[in-house]
């Protein structure tokens, strides 16, 4: 017998035939959520951390992977009370061998957890919830294994969902990482932003992801942002990005990089000249266009482009 904590069974399921049924399922309204933590490796999820949840620490969750010989990616999605998530789903590609979530909000858009594949690798999407409040459900994977249940409970009857937006299946080229291997990719406006925290790598200092918080609500993230472990650096209303993307190696596969980047206020007397001089190789630009963040194992690229 299966129990659930919710009024009625998840009303849609993804669970991959080849993997057994998890015997400890979660569920999470995501509108109580701060934010997720997803774990990937090899582009399929291997835990998941909900920010709020009693009793756990995201850092937990990697351990547990880490200890059965892997190196789990963190994926972040922030969770705003002024923006909670109008639908969720999964996205699969090359006949199933890949597993990506799939969340949208009203304002922070459509967003792609996982890595991004051309429209050519058989991607198929499923929308597991679109009405509020949506309750996500899982299966805790053991030891090593992969995430083998996945579903939604949705907060209205069916015939009341919304309608909602596709989600986008363009594929970012050039990849700077990989012109064969699929990466993990991610994107945000940089116009409106009202505050971002980056993360920084307390042994590298390198910026390893950021969070962007907008006005008027809701957040996107951008790179790997492991909350409660890397250095966070808060700034509010940033009048510019200043970054420097550094190739370390190169390989047939993978080309390995690493990021530096700051955001920076104006000055409170001073127009522009009130901003700090670059160092040498470091660009700056204003807040406007997207941030890019290309990000897999040990390689992270930044790049800001104009819309």
């Amino acid at each position: 017998m299966v129990v659930w904590n919710t009024p009625a069974p998840p009303l849609a399921l993804y669970q991959p035939a080849l993997f057994n049924s998890s015997t400890v399922r979660h569920a999470f309204n995501l509108e109580e959520a701060k934010g997720v933590t997803f774990f990937f490796c090899g582009g399929l999820v291997m835990g998941i951390h909900v920010h709020g949840s009693p009793g756990s620490r995201p850092m937990d969750t990697a351990t547990r992977i880490a200890n059965a010989g892997r190196n789990p990616t963190w994926i972040y999605l922030p969770l705003s009370p002024d923006d909670p998530p109008i639908a969720l789903g999964v996205r699969t590609a090359n006949r199933g061998a890949e597993l990506s979530i799939l969340v949208r909000t009203q304002r922070a858009g459509g967003v792609i957890l996982g890595r991004h594949h051309p429209p050519s690798a058989d991607l198929v999407d499923k929308v597991l919830a679109t009405s509020r409040p949506i309750t996500m459900v899982y299966g805790e994977p053991g030891p090593g294994n992969v995430l083998n249940l996945f579903g939604a409970h949705p907060g209205l009857a069916a015939d009341a969902e919304a309608q909602v937006a596709p989600f986008s299946t363009a594929y970012p080229q050039p990849n700077p990482i990989s012109r064969i291997m699929a990466t993990y990719f991610s994107w945000a406006p940089l116009a409106n932003v009202s505050s971002t925290v980056a993360y920084y790598d307390d042994a590298t200092g390198d910026c390893r992801g950021v969070v962007l918080h907008y006005e008027g609500g809701g957040a996107r993230a951008v790179g790997e942002c492991r909350l409660h472990v890397d250095r966070a650096e808060r700034v509010d209303r940033p009048a510019r990005v200043c970054f420097r993307t550094e190739l370390v190696d190169s390989q047939s596969l993978l080309t390995a990089h690493r990021v530096q980047a700051r955001f920076e206020q104006h000055a409170p007397s001073q127009p522009d000249s009130g901003l700090a001089a670059l160092p040498a190789g470091w660009q700056a630009r204003p807040m406007r266009g997207v941030v890019k963040f290309w990000f897999m194992d040990c390689s992270w690229f930044l790049a800001v482009e104009d819309y």
